[in-house]
């Protein structure tokens, strides 16, 4: 059918193999789901050669989608090409349509910080999360529901910043993480207070690599302080 008539049956086409991705990935089929989602990224190539002002939407998230499916099955190098060409198509999209777009092109630049990081290519992941940074800086000023992501993205980006030496940025960007954290565990202890842990578990190494010990050590208390909560939260469920 698809031969025949592309034009009528390939977007259903695209739309069922994104689907059976899903699928596949849930059921721990990594290989199968990664082949699905290609297959579907190249009918969407297809489709926004022929009509890019509907299907290039469609073929950004779905290269969002195949680099994210990349880099858990290893295939590093693979992840910057498709996480790249993602950010390519959603910039021109996030100018026109911040409220739609900005954050699928935040989620597309993650992506690529990762695959940096993994890369050991550390200036490149540091400039694309601050990006990401900056983007959910903007988004959160109207809409606090951002703030998680905003918080996440500052967490990972003083996760890169000390091999590149920079420590006073590093120290500053988990400081801010931690205290969004901080806050949103104190409203929603149950979905963020492991979260929480993690950035004060960060911010205590930062600090000691800082030269500050005596600070570290009292985030380390409160560190220990949340993990008991969290074993107590735990335990309670049981």
């Amino acid at each position: 059918l698809v031969h025949r008539e592309p034009d009528a049956f390939a977007p259903g086409l695209a739309k069922s193999l994104s689907n059976l991705a899903i699928r596949l990935n849930a059921a721990g089929r990594s290989d199968e789901a990664l082949t699905a989602t290609r297959e579907a990224t190249e009918v969407y190539r297809y489709l926004a050669r022929m009509n890019p002002d509907v299907f290039t939407p469609g073929l950004a998230k779905s290269l969002g989608v195949l680099a994210v499916e990349l880099g858990e099955t290893g295939k590093q190098h693979e992840v910057l090409a498709a996480a790249q060409e993602a950010i390519g198509l959603y910039r021109p999209l996030a100018d026109d349509d911040p409220s739609r777009y900005a954050s699928e092109l935040a989620t597309a630049l993650r992506t690529l910080s990762i695959g940096m990081n993994d890369l050991k290519r550390d200036d490149e992941a540091v400039s694309a999360a601050r990006e990401v940074v900056s983007i959910y800086r903007y988004l959160a000023r109207t809409d606090g529901d951002y703030l998680p992501d905003l918080a996440e993205s500052l967490h990972d980006l003083a996760t890169y910043l000390p091999p590149t030496g920079n420590r006073p940025e590093a120290l500053a960007t988990i400081r801010e993480a931690t205290e969004i954290r901080r806050e949103l565990a104190r409203h929603d202890p149950g979905s963020f207070i492991i979260d929480l842990a993690r950035s004060l578990d960060v911010c205590a190494t930062i600090l000691d690599w800082c030269g500050q010990p005596e600070q570290a050590a009292r985030i380390r208390q409160e560190l220990n302080a949340v993990a008991s909560q969290i074993e107590a939260e735990g335990n309670g469920r049981d």
